[in-house]
């Protein structure tokens, strides 16, 4: 989920910048089967898919500049520039990591506004 604050008002064919506030989470999914697993040997497995989720699983939180041109097709184009935190943690048995990384995030832009 993001939010976009123009610093001043859209102007077809001028470029407009922006701040922008968002965050994140991943979902995990994962799964392990085996079709000649027994009982005991499928436990295994779906422990591991387990800890695999866990692993996965984490939210984060975005901020940045950027800056678009539209055209008179609604066509957007623009570039961004993020400084991105992300937090992560990893549970099995016995140990819980938890995992921060800061880093940056540039992207080019396209869209269509409506």
């Amino acid at each position: 989920l993001d939010y976009r604050r123009a610093l001043k008002d859209r102007v077809v064919g001028a470029a407009v910048p922006y701040v922008q506030l968002g965050g994140y989470g991943v979902i995990p999914s994962a799964q392990e089967r085996s079709d000649t697993a027994s009982k005991s040997e499928q436990k295994v497995l779906n422990e591991q898919a387990q800890q695999d989720r866990s692993r996965i699983g984490g939210f984060g939180l975005r901020g940045g500049l950027g800056a678009e041109i539209q055209w008179e097709s609604g066509l957007l184009l623009g570039a961004r520039y993020s400084v991105v935190y992300h937090r992560s943690r990893a549970l099995d048995e016995e140990t819980l990591t938890v995992s921060s990384l800061l880093r940056t995030e540039a992207a080019l832009v396209l869209g269509f506004a409506l």
